[in-house]
């Protein structure tokens, strides 16, 4: 069988979109006045709309995250999760192409935490929105795991997950040597 149709391919690729956007919610909602003005920075939605946003965002992330987790609506979660992931890229895409770089991207850390924003920040969503468009398309086709292939994808999202916070936390360090005092 191609490894692309594999069930437990299917189930990783699902419960790490789910991780990533639980990840990505929990800090927009603990620091919510500093989201707001991480959206307002980017400089694409109208003011009135900035703040409606970055209330709902985390909400919405959370939803799909749920979506995933419990098997409902995977279709329409992989979709909304493309979707999502295709603005960030073009948000982000926008900002580097007006030249501003020094912004927060937002994603998963703190503002104050962040480093700008980059190449990396602009293909990482588009990366996942294909994951998502794929999970998408397996759960339309009525991809079907086994409780074992679930139990497998499932440990292995968890690690895939955590060395990509890891990953993340590590990228957002100061340089070696620089004087951040």
């Amino acid at each position: 069988m191609n490894v692309i149709f594999n069930p437990l391919f299917f189930m990783l690729a699902k419960f790490s979109l789910a991780f990533v956007l639980i990840a990505a919610a929990i800090p927009k909602l603990r620091e919510r006045d500093e989201f707001h003005g991480v959206v307002a920075n980017y400089r694409i939605l109208p003011e009135s709309l900035s703040y409606p946003f970055a209330r709902m965002l985390p909400w919405v992330e959370l939803a799909c995250a749920v979506l995933f987790l419990v098997n409902l609506q995977t279709v329409l979660a992989g979709l909304a999760t493309a979707v999502l992931m295709l603005a960030f890229s073009v948000a982000i895409g926008i900002n580097i192409a007006r030249g501003r770089t020094h912004i927060d991207c937002g994603c998963l850390r703190g503002a104050d935490r962040g480093n700008g924003i980059g190449f990396y920040q602009f293909v990482r969503p588009l990366m996942f929105g294909l994951a998502a468009l794929y999970v998408a398309h397996m759960a339309y086709l009525g991809t079907v795991a086994t409780p074992d292939q679930t139990m497998l994808a499932l440990a292995a999202a968890v690690m895939t997950t955590v060395l990509y916070l890891g990953a993340d936390r590590m990228s957002s360090l100061s340089p070696a040597g620089s004087n951040n005092s």
